[in-house]
Parts: structure tokens; C-alpha cells; sequence
């Protein structure tokens, strides 16, 4: 009897697995539900052939009116504030599934008790189905890169450092990248001794540290969308003596407040509604004995963004497409996730078994990052 792995019935289901995951990228269709980055950022169409390219950032917003001037005078040459580039540098983000022996003697057991024509596509979805999930694990793991990085650049003012804790397997440990935020609009809560935490409750005025930053970006003719902020970031706002009292009144200044209560009060100052960013995220340790479980999203910070679009994910071409594919190795992209598969054995020292890859060598643009403005409410302003 042939090798489990190659078994036309097998092969059938490799196949049709190939055939979902590339119809999905084409018809822009999700498998494995919405990862937080394709809320706001869009996967470049066209994978570049170059590992760094520069990103244009800080266009002005405010035009200067021109001088008048006569016909002896000469144009007077303006210099275009704000106007920069960040070098934005390409990381691999890639893992190695193995699919395990009991998945194997599973699927041939099955096709033991089913061996007859008409449970054929039993059989089939069977293994499809155990497949799928080697695949989407390896899938979801380059996608849960991708959301690290993002949730933690935005939400520390466009630097993303590479640590030990938030992946303890990678070589650049210690690097920090640098998106471009504008230094001049992060800003720390106006007074030094009202920070948002409990024992500032009945002190904090959560509508003037607001406030502050709305005013500021409204004179740079800058506009909101909406505040990203962490839970208990706004679960503390509903617990803070003052804004219950501008909203219900002297007469009820201690009944609870919602978040609908907080978005229908601030729209009055042309505050933007706040949206709350829930995600954690695990990275394996210790050789995959343990989980090491946080939330990417700072702490403390508030962002101000201006639209629901912050940039494109922009990726780089595989060596599959520039040089040609391996010999023995099965290939599917999923969202321009390379995604391979291929079978070892014996003759390679090991037991019988398929290993299944993704990555992806990518990088966020935030196209939108010369808009956006922060708030530390942990951090008084020095």
C-alpha cells in the first residue's frame, strides 16, 4: 500500500486545500476570520521586488497664502514644512507546522472504516478538515505577527521594538523601528498630579485633557475620526467624578455612566466617539512548553486617528515567484501569505510525516501616521 501521503485521495485533498486558499486571495474572501490590521490597513496589491523602499511622510495641511508681488519682484521660494521620508524595512515573519502522527494514523484509520465509493467525499472532507487546521494555525500566526506590530507602533507613537517578550524566538531582539510620528503631536496629561488611575477619580477632567489635544490639532487644521483607546482606559472615564457630572447633572453627579452616555455628551465639544481595541496576543515560549500572554495595545495611550485607513501592509515578492518553486514542495498564497507544504520520510531519517509553512515578509506603511495624534494618560506631562 502506498504512503498515506501519497494516496490520490490525500493528494485530491492538498490539492482542493491549494484551490480554496488561492480562490480566497482572489476574491479578497476570509477563511479565518478578521485579523485587527484589516480594520484598517489594506494589503498591498503587488508585492515589491526590494526588501526597503522609502515612505513619504508629514504633507502639510495648512497651505500659506502667496505674496503679492509686482512685476519686478521674483517668487518667493517656499520650503515645504513637515515634509520627510521614513525608511521602512522589510521583516520575515514565518513558522513550521508539523502535522503530527496520531492527525496521520487518523486519517488512515478513517479511510479503513470508510473504504467504500460512496463515502468517498466523507473521507475527503475528513482530511481536508485536518488539513485546514495545520494550515490555518501556520496562517494565523504570520497574521498575529502582522497585528503585533501594528497595535504596538500605533499606540507608541510610531516605534515598534523587537524584545524578548513580545517575540522571543527572532534575531532582532533589541531593534526598534521607527514609523514616522510626528514628536510634536504626542502629548501627556496637562497635570502633573491628575493621571488617570484610581486615586485620581474624583480630580481627573478627562474633558479637558481631551479637549486639549482637539484644540491643538484643530489650530494645525487636523480632524478626528474616532479615539482608539485599551478597556480600562475607558472603563476608568465612566468612574471619574467629573465627567458624571457634566453629563447627568449636579441633582444625579453619582449615577453610573455608558460609553454611549460619554460619545453622545463629547460629540457636543466635537470630540470624536472613542473605540475600544480588544486584543491579545501569545507568543510561544521555551521551546513551545509555555505561552507567553499580553496585550500588544500600550497602556495608557490614546490615539486620535483621522480616518478608519491607516496605510497598506506592503510585502515582498517570494523566492517561489522571482527564482521558481522547489522540487517536492506544494505551493498556495492566502492574503499574499506564502503557504507550502511538503512530505518527508524515511530516506530523510524521520518518520512519515507533512510539514506545513507560512510567512510572509512584510511591512506596515502608515500612510496616516502624519495625521494621528497620542494622549499618555499614565505619564504626567514633565
Amino acid at each position: 500500500m502506498d504512503n498515506i501521503l501519497n494516496t490520490p485521495l490525500y493528494q485530491e485533498a492538498v490539492e482542493e486545500i491549494r484551490f480554496r486558499m488561492d480562490m480566497a486571495s482572489e476574491r479578497n474572501v476570509r477563511l479565518f476570520g478578521q485579523t485587527w490590521f484589516e480594520k484598517h490597513f489594506k494589503m498591498a496589491d503587488d508585492a515589491r521586488s526590494k526588501s526597503s523602499f522609502d515612505a513619504i511622510l508629514g504633507q502639510m495641511h495648512a497651505t500659506p497664502a502667496a505674496s503679492t508681488i509686482n512685476q519686478y519682484s521674483a517668487r518667493p521660494i517656499r520650503s515645504i514644512e513637515g515634509f520627510g521620508k521614513v525608511k521602512a524595512e522589510m521583516l520575515t515573519a514565518a513558522h513550521t507546522y508539523k502535522l503530527e502522527a496520531e492527525d496521520l494514523r487518523d486519517i488512515a484509520l478513517y479511510q479503513k472504516l470508510y473504504p467504500a465509493a460512496k463515502d468517498r467525499q466523507k473521507v475527503l472532507n475528513y482530511i481536508i478538515k485536518k488539513l485546514m487546521n495545520v494550515r490555518e494555525r501556520a496562517i494565523k500566526g504570520v497574521q498575529e505577527r502582522i497585528d503585533i506590530t501594528v497595535l504596538s507602533l500605533l499606540s507608541n507613537d510610531g516605534k515598534y521594538t523587537i524584545t524578548k517578550d513580545n517575540d522571543p524566538g527572532s534575531p532582532y531582539i533589541g531593534t526598534e523601528l521607527d514609523f514616522g510620528f510626528d514628536p510634536t503631536h504626542a502629548a501627556k496629561v496637562a497635570t502633573s498630579g491628575d493621571i488617570w488611575n484610581d486615586a485620581n477619580a474624583a480630580t481627573v477632567d478627562v474633558l479637558e485633557d481631551l479637549l486639549a489635544i482637539c484644540d491643538q490639532a484643530d489650530a494645525s487644521n487636523y480632524s478626528f475620526e474616532k479615539i482608539l483607546l485599551r478597556r480600562e482606559q475607558l472603563m476608568y472615564m465612566l468612574t471619574t467624578a467629573k465627567l458624571k457630572k457634566y453629563i447627568n447633572g449636579t441633582d444625579r453627579a453619582s449615577s453610573p455612566i455608558t460609553l454611549e452616555d460619554v460619545n453622545t455628551f463629547f460629540a457636543k465639544y466635537d470630540i470624536p466617539p472613542f473605540e475600544v481595541v480588544r486584543h491579545t496576543s501569545k507568543v510561544e515560549i521555551d521551546g513551545g512548553k509555555d505561552f507567553n500572554q499580553f496585550q500588544p495595545w500600550t497602556a495608557g495611550k490614546l490615539l486620535f486617528v483621522p480616518s478608519n485607513d491607516f496605510g497598506t501592509i506592503e510585502h515582498l515578492m517570494t523566492d517561489a515567484d522571482l527564482i521558481g518553486p522547489d522540487q517536492g514542495v506544494q505551493y498556495a498564497k492566502y492574503n499574499h501569505i506564502e503557504v507550502t507544504n511538503w512530505e518527508q520520510g524515511l530516506k530523510e531519517g524521520t518518520n512519515h510525516t507533512e510539514f506545513v509553512s507560512a510567512a510572509l515578509t512584510s511591512t506596515p506603511v502608515v500612510d496616516a501616521i502624519k495625521d494621528m495624534w497620542s494622549l499618555d494618560v499614565l505619564h504626567a506631562k514633565g
